[in-house]
């Protein structure tokens, strides 16, 4: 296959740019102040526990459509598929989502300048 390298590097593109979106807006959502004011280390715990594992979503269903669009030549299958994926993006998201409300961190993630 010619464009390996090409998916592959879309690919690990899209994981980034989500796992850092996640990141930011867990940060952002909890944070209504300056982003100044929280620890390095608590956003690499947010980054390792959440963003990374949210990143894993877009990724991989964007992995699964390239597939799907690549190999099945059959367009009603092809509709199938994709509805199906999409459907399965939406629950994937809003699961994540809940996941990420009601998730807590231990210890607790500091919100506030070390003085």
């Amino acid at each position: 296959m010619k464009t390996s390298p090409q998916i592959i590097i879309s690919s690990v593109l899209i994981f980034i740019i989500s796992s850092l979106g996640i990141t930011y807006f867990y940060i952002a959502s909890h944070l209504h102040s300056d982003l100044a004011e929280i620890q390095a280390q608590s956003i690499i715990k947010i980054f390792l526990e959440l963003g990374l594992l949210g990143a894993l979503i877009p990724a991989l269903l964007f992995v699964s459509l390239y597939l799907v669009t690549r190999t099945n030549k059959n367009k009603v299958m092809l509709s199938l598929a994709i509805v199906v994926i999409s459907a399965l993006a939406v629950i994937l998201a809003i699961r994540f989502m809940m996941y990420m409300t009601f998730h807590e961190f231990s210890p607790m993630i500091q919100f506030h300048p070390i003085h």
